[in-house]
């Protein structure tokens, strides 16, 4: 889709006014990420559908250190529907933290003078972000418990197939 200016999220939020209600959640973040946000909210109004219409507004949407940031309220919306809007959260911030801000190509994190943005080879500005290749795509699900962490699941997301696949958690990973 790729809209330029503020049309597709004008046509986002009219499409689904149950989950943007008032001025929350006007997405603030470059026009690369529209298809990423289409698809979440997509995959949100499949996950509560059934509910009150006034059950789940997205609060706010924007890029902050590189990557896509989704907050949402609910009021009565069932655990199992927060569990799907969950996973639809963490797919369009996976799929966000690989896909350029600007133009929706593949892209990687840049460090711009302490400004960092996720950016494809033509739109990169400032320093490519090097990170270890087996924590590439890597999301750690995990709670706290008495002091303790314990690891909900470990997956890594997998852009091709726009899907998280279970994977062991790294040896190096420290919490």
């Amino acid at each position: 889709m790729n809209t330029p200016d503020h049309v597709w999220r004008m046509r986002l939020i009219g499409r689904y006014p149950g989950l943007f209600r008032g001025h929350s959640g006007y997405p603030t973040c470059g026009d690369g990420w529209s298809d990423i946000l289409i698809r979440m909210c997509v995959r949100i109004a499949a996950a509560t559908n059934g509910c009150r219409p006034d059950a789940l507004r997205i609060v706010e949407i924007k890029q902050k250190m590189g990557g896509l940031r989704v907050q949402c309220e609910a009021n009565g919306v069932p655990d199992d529907a927060m569990d799907r809007v969950g996973d639809a959260v963490e797919l369009a911030e996976a799929r966000a933290s690989s896909t350029c801000e600007k133009c929706g190509a593949e892209g990687r994190l840049h460090d711009d003078r302490g400004f960092l943005q996720t950016l494809c080879g033509d739109h990169a500005a400032g320093d490519l972000i090097e990170e270890r290749p087996h924590h590439r795509g890597l999301h750690i699900r995990w709670r706290s418990i008495d002091g303790k962490v314990h690891v909900v699941n470990c997956r890594r997301y997998d852009r091709h197939s726009d899907t998280f696949i279970a994977v062991p958690v790294p040896d190096d990973v420290t919490w």
